[in-house]
């Protein structure tokens, strides 16, 4: 209906090379994809539309400020979230500036905790929005809003840094772990392909692959049922998710906690 009301002056997306999102925020994401609030009127989409090659530079802008708050948390690597939502390039290079600052000003009045390691450089920090839990994720990360005052970012991450460390290597052990049984499922059950949701985490997709080799080895030993589970699967596509389904290319979904 917009490009229909302004067949003068609107861009069609193919030209922009841009995809289109419809959320809470209109802008542009930081993948330069062009995002849409359903309670904006049309003037202001028309008008970011117009504008949208205009927020490459901010895009642009993005690592730089990432680096600026690394260096001012001893080289802590400044990463995102896998699952995390969409936000504005602009609303998110504010956020980095802010925790910046702040952070800055903390150093500057006396210094981080003395038992800090020299560096933070393998550990990983994730700003959020302006508001949110200051928490640590399963994967080890350090998961911060924007708007958290310094003190609580650094008393937080005195309390975590063993456990971060943990989390961080289990996850990366869990990763190598996951690589290794994927490619025995793949090759024993002779699937077409193995996927997974990008909300199973590595320790999930094992424990799903590790009951896929289970029904392999129980149908060589002549399990019945085992074995006609076994002989269904070859050549299937196989997502792995929270739920049965079959999608309409043809994709079967299947639970990682799958029950015979």
């Amino acid at each position: 209906m917009l490009a229909s009301s302004y067949t003068n002056t609107f861009p069609p997306l193919f030209v922009l090379g841009k995809s289109l999102i419809f959320g809470n925020e209109t802008g542009v994401s930081l993948d330069g994809d062009v995002m849409l609030s359903i309670g904006e009127v049309r003037n202001n989409w028309l008008d970011l539309i117009r504008n949208v090659k205009k927020h490459d530079a901010v895009i642009a802008r993005i690592p730089a400020v990432e680096r600026a708050v690394s260096t001012v948390l001893m080289d802590i690597n400044v990463v995102h979230r896998k699952f995390q939502p969409k936000v504005t390039a602009e609303g998110y290079e504010r956020h980095l500036r802010r925790l910046a600052t702040s952070l800055g000003d903390y150093r500057g009045r006396g210094g981080y905790p003395k038992e800090w390691p020299p560096t933070l450089k393998n550990f990983q920090l994730v700003v959020e929005t302006e508001s949110g839990p200051l928490m640590l994720s399963p994967t080890g990360q350090f998961i911060v809003p924007a708007s958290c005052p310094a003190f609580l970012l650094v008393n937080f991450i005195s309390e975590n840094l063993m456990k971060a460390m943990e989390l961080l290597h289990t996850y990366q052990s869990n990763k190598h772990l996951e690589r290794g049984l994927h490619a025995q499922c793949m090759k024993l059950l002779k699937l077409a392909s193995l996927e997974k949701d990008d909300n199973i985490t590595p320790d999930l997709m094992i424990s799903c692959c590790e009951r896929f080799l289970s029904a392999k080895s129980e149908a060589t030993n002549l399990n019945p049922l085992m074995e006609n589970i076994v002989t269904l699967m070859a050549g299937l596509q196989v997502k792995v998710t929270h739920f049965y389904s079959i999608l309409s290319h043809g994709e079967v979904c299947i639970p990682w906690d799958w029950k015979p």
